[in-house]
C-alpha cells in the first residue's frame, strides 16, 4: 500500500524533505543476485562499485545509490542491521546505511524506509515513496555515532528494529529514535543499503533476523 505525506505527518517528527530525487537505474556490474538504483535518470550506476569481499562488502560511490538482494527481507517483528565502516573522513558529509520495507524498487513507485549516519557524528530518517522523499527525523547530532578523523577511521553498527508497536532506530546498540506505529508505517518487505555520493565505506555483519 503506498504511504501518503499525511500519514508520515501523524508521526511527531514527520516533515517533507526538501530534496526531491528523480531519477533511476537498475542492472550494472553488481555481484549476483544484487539490485541497485541510483536518484536520478543523469547518474549512471556503473559509476558505483559494490564488491564482495568474503561475507563483507565494498561500495565506493559516485552518486547515491540503494543495494539490495530481493532475499534479503524481513516481515512482522524483526531487526535489519549492519556494521559500516569509514577507513578515514570523507571530504563532504554524506549519509550511510539501511533501509527496510522496500517496495517496487526497480519501479516508478519505489517505496522504502531509511536510517543513515554520517561521519561528523549525526543521523538521520527518512522515507521514499516514488518521486516523493518525507523526512521523519533530520541530520541530528548524538554520541552514539562515532567519528573517523582525517587519519584514523570509525565502526557503526546501524539497526532497525521493527517490532509490534514501534520502530526503533539504533546505533551501536543505543536507541537514537523511536516511532510508535501508524497504519502507513510499513516495514514489511527488502531491506537492504543506502549509500551517499563520493563514499568509500566498508559493510560487515549484514543480517535481517525475526525477532526472538
Amino acid at each position: 500500500m503506498r504511504r501518503t505525506m499525511a500519514a508520515i505527518a501523524m508521526l511527531a517528527f514527520a516533515g517533507p524533505a526538501a530534496a526531491q530525487h528523480a531519477g533511476h537505474g537498475t542492472g550494472g556490474g553488481l555481484p549476483d543476485g544484487w539490485h541497485g538504483r541510483v536518484d536520478r535518470e543523469s547518474q549512471q550506476l556503473a559509476d558505483v562499485r559494490f564488491m564482495t569481499m568474503g561475507s563483507t562488502f565494498h561500495v565506493i560511490t559516485g552518486p547515491h545509490v540503494i543495494l539490495w538482494k530481493p532475499e534479503h527481507s524481513g516481515t512482522g517483528a524483526y531487526t535489519a542491521s549492519a556494521t559500516f565502516r569509514q577507513a578515514k573522513a570523507p571530504e563532504r558529509p554524506e549519509g550511510f546505511g539501511l533501509f527496510v520495507g522496500g517496495q517496487d524498487l526497480g519501479g516508478a513507485g519505489q517505496d522504502y524506509l531509511y536510517f543513515l549516519i554520517r561521519h561528523d557524528g549525526s543521523y538521520m530518517i527518512r522515507h521514499r515513496a516514488g518521486s516523493e522523499v518525507h523526512t521523519l527525523a533530520d541530520w541530528t547530532a548524538h554520541d552514539a555515532v562515532r567519528r573517523p578523523t582525517a587519519s584514523e577511521g570509525a565502526s557503526n553498527t546501524v539497526a532497525i528494529d521493527a517490532g509490534a508497536t514501534r520502530v526503533r532506530f539504533l546505533v551501536n546498540d543505543v536507541e537514537v529514535r523511536a516511532f510508535d506505529r501508524v497504519p502507513m508505517l510499513n516495514t514489511d518487505g527488502i531491506a537492504g543499503f543506502r549509500i551517499g555520493h563520493h563514499l568509500d565505506v566498508h559493510i560487515a555483519d549484514f543480517v535481517v533476523s525475526p525477532a526472538q
